[in-house]
């Protein structure tokens, strides 16, 4: 079996395993989920896509960051709109 499926299948599992245990202790105990195991899984066979966001997210705001350190103007037009999304989000 090759490494990157190996490694795949290994962040499946501990991705599944994780959010099957956060789900059964963040349950509501009033109205539970019906199935959190199959919603487990399926999110666990995403697990790259979310990683990969992530990391996109963290280079725009580390490159924008870097942006702002090298103007004088701390809001430059260039970031104004990522900011107005930072803050529609907080």
């Amino acid at each position: 079996m090759s490494t990157v499926l190996s490694c795949y299948l290994l962040g499946w599992m501990m991705t599944t395993i994780g959010l099957a245990l956060a789900a059964g202790k963040l349950n509501d105990r009033v109205a539970p989920q019906s199935r959190p195991i199959p919603f487990a899984v399926g999110a666990g066979a995403v697990w790259p896509l979310m990683l990969l966001g992530a990391a996109q997210f963290a280079t725009v705001a580390l490159v924008l960051n870097a942006i702002r350190r090298r103007t004088d103007d701390p809001h430059p037009a260039t970031t104004a709109e990522f900011d107005e999304l930072l803050a529609a989000t907080a």
